[in-house]
């Protein structure tokens, strides 16, 4: 790359000049922005499974993906299973968690449709188990998120007044 000059006789005439040449190399660079939509959490807990089983009953308002689920058992006797099951329209699939230690977290990456049902119940032995709880993370679709086109400028003014404001 060949060295610049800056023209111009005077100070003001010398930073005009190079006010330009700033801004010429500003509009190639390549600049992106990327937007993160958090994960929902969805959860539940019920005391005593004997008493009723369920754990968590949901419905999906938009298509997306449940991509983490973790499940704390907090009285057991061995191992506790803990089933999810998606239901929409006719269709029924569903995923068994075997909670062998108090705790288990794992990645499931189940699809759900928008109005499905979702049903998180503990199995047999339910005299066995106490205090079951249930999370997980849901991801909405790309096509159900509300999309906002916005300049690089006022993403930077808007990013500045929410610095000023908390002075």
């Amino acid at each position: 790359m060949k060295p610049l000059k800056i023209k111009g006789n005077t100070a003001d005439e010398k930073f005009k000049h190079l006010e330009r040449i700033l801004q010429r190399f500003s509009r190639r660079l390549h600049r992106t922005v990327v937007g993160l939509v958090p994960s929902s959490p969805v959860f539940g807990f019920v005391a005593n499974p004997a008493q009723s089983p369920v754990v968590l009953r949901a419905i999906f308002p938009a298509d997306g993906v449940i991509t983490k689920a973790a499940v704390f058992v907090g009285k057991s006797k061995g191992t506790t299973e803990i089933t999810a099951t998606v239901k929409f329209g006719p269709s029924v699939a569903s995923h068994l968690f075997e909670v062998k230690k108090k705790a288990l977290v794992e990645e499931v990456n189940f699809p759900v449709e928008a109005g499905a049902m979702l049903e998180v119940e503990v199995l047999e032995p339910l005299e066995d188990v106490a205090n079951v709880w249930v999370g997980l993370l849901y991801e909405v679709s790309a096509n159900s998120t509300s999309q906002i086109k916005i300049a690089i400028d006022q993403l930077e003014s808007i990013a500045e007044e929410a610095l000023h404001a908390t002075d």
